[in-house]
């Protein structure tokens, strides 16, 4: 009975790990309960944000910024995007811990996350979510290993991610 009470502790800390990065961590933006947050949806995305009435006008032209970078790119996107719009200052230590404060937006390497937080000085909103989403439909055409050799040489992901 005594061996069973390491693994039983084990796996009851790993389930606790993840329970807390979904509910409010990284995996937070794939579970389909987002409480405190509210959405703006469209047929190809999520807008998610702390304060809906707080979003720049441009996330109501989702669908607009999704079809340009269709156009550009001659890609279509092959599952809808859930776009994080961190709004409060402690959002992106919560969310994303280990990316670099000056980094003001971000697509995860599986194509259906980005991540927005307050702009910086240069570009718009509107450039920034246009960014982001270019990253994330080039994602959605490549092996999550592609996009993780790409990202390594990150050079060619912007390269790739810029008009």
């Amino acid at each position: 009975m005594r061996t069973h009470r390491p693994i039983r502790f084990i796996s009851r800390l790993l389930a606790s790990v993840i329970g807390l990065y979904v509910l409010c961590g990284p995996l937070f933006p794939w579970w389909p309960i987002k409480p405190a947050y509210g959405a703006l949806r469209t047929p190809r995305a999520e807008v998610v944000a702390r304060d809906i009435d707080r979003l720049d006008p441009v996330y109501g032209h989702i669908e607009e910024i999704l079809d340009r970078e269709e156009a550009f790119h001659g890609l279509e996107y092959r599952e809808p995007v859930t776009v994080m719009v961190l709004q409060e200052s402690w959002e992106p230590r919560w969310f994303t811990p280990w990316m670099n404060p000056r980094i003001k937006a971000f697509a995860y390497q599986t194509g259906d996350v980005v991540f927005i937080r307050p702009r910086g000085s240069v570009g718009t909103t509107e450039e920034y979510v246009a960014h982001e989403l270019s990253h994330s439909l080039i994602h959605q055409h490549c092996s999550l290993a592609a996009s993780f050799t790409m990202a390594e040489q990150d050079w060619v992901l912007e390269g790739a991610a810029v008009r």
